[in-house]
């Protein structure tokens, strides 16, 4: 069955009103397929913006890795020595490192973006997904650069990988290019304009962009696609297969893949790469129940379904 067929199938049965998917082989952008609408009627094109939600988690990953590159930052020196600002006052936020950060152990919990910061649990018990600790990470690595995280990843990123319509805040051409987001019913909902940048969420990009990205994460740092924690517990659908693990940033299989997916509301994003085969994709799309394309797109390019989505659910 061809991709194009799969996904309108998936429209056709959900709330979600377009998708765009990228496929990288051979460390490169080999494909990119847009179905449906972003909103308005207007038709999902290559250059349509998606929120990446959580998929910015990589990409500020990918800049605090250059800066442990650069002997600038020791992914094992407490967060605390390099930024003064602290959301708590609590001695545990001491100790809390870029690794510890990276791979979610940090124990920090914050219920919404309007509320505080707070240890939901301890560190280095386990990993537990949570944004805190990636926000926190952000502080240091502005701190040391004295540039913001925008500033970075457009000079560490986005400009050596062409990825022209990628930023962590809302630029004004994304006016008559972003997707709209849909809620459960196919509501249209609010863009999200972000006027600063968030590094667990408010990357705005295509599904090209972020494809080259994909594309070039094997060549960027040993450490970041090595284990660093096994992964014991999910969040409402766990507990996660055998073999899940978490490195630098991006999840981690046992069938050698590394992945990271988005969720921001009404907008649902998936990607996962097979270094060993020099292939991978990129999925995004506005919708809700966008996770259900997400699984079956990539179903229908490894042939079967991919672990991570054993344990994520919305």
């Amino acid at each position: 069955m061809e991709l194009e067929t799969v996904i309108r199938d998936e429209l056709a049965e959900r709330h979600t009103p377009g998708v765009a998917v990228s496929i990288v082989e051979d460390d490169t952008v080999s494909q990119t397929l847009c179905v449906g609408t972003r909103g308005n009627g207007l038709p999902v094109e290559e250059r349509t913006i998606f929120e990446a939600a959580s998929m910015s988690k990589p990409v500020t990953a990918c800049v605090a890795l250059r800066l442990v590159d650069e002997g600038l930052l020791d992914l094992d020196k407490p967060l605390a020595s390099y930024t003064s600002k602290r959301w708590i006052d609590d001695p545990r936020l001491d100790g809390i490192t870029a690794r510890h950060a990276l791979t979610h152990q940090t124990g920090l919990w914050q219920d919404s973006t309007e509320s505080a910061p707070y240890f939901e649990r301890d560190p280095l018990i386990d990993f537990k997904y949570a944004n805190t600790g990636i926000d926190y990470l952000q502080f240091a690595v502005e701190a040391i650069t004295g540039d913001t995280l925008q500033a970075l990843a457009t000079r560490d990123v986005f400009e050596p990988l062409g990825m022209v319509d990628t930023s962590f805040v809302w630029l004004d051409a994304y006016e008559s290019t972003a997707a709209t987001a849909h809620d459960d019913h196919g509501k249209p909902l609010e863009k999200w304009k972000p006027s600063v940048a968030y590094a667990s969420t408010s990357l705005h990009t295509t599904a090209p962009d972020y494809a080259r990205f994909v594309a070039i994460v094997p060549s960027l740092n040993d450490e970041w696609l090595t284990p660093q924690i096994e992964v014991h517990e999910a969040w409402g659908a766990g507990p996660p297969l055998p073999g899940s693990t978490w490195g630098l940033g991006w999840g981690l299989q046992a069938d050698g893949s590394f992945w990271h997916w988005g969720w921001n509301i009404g907008f649902l994003s998936f990607a996962v790469a097979w270094p060993a085969q020099s292939r991978g994709i990129v999925v995004f799309t506005n919708g809700q129940d966008g996770l259900w394309i997400c699984k079956a797109v990539v179903r229908w390019f490894s042939d079967e379904d991919h672990p991570a989505f054993h344990w994520l659910e919305h």
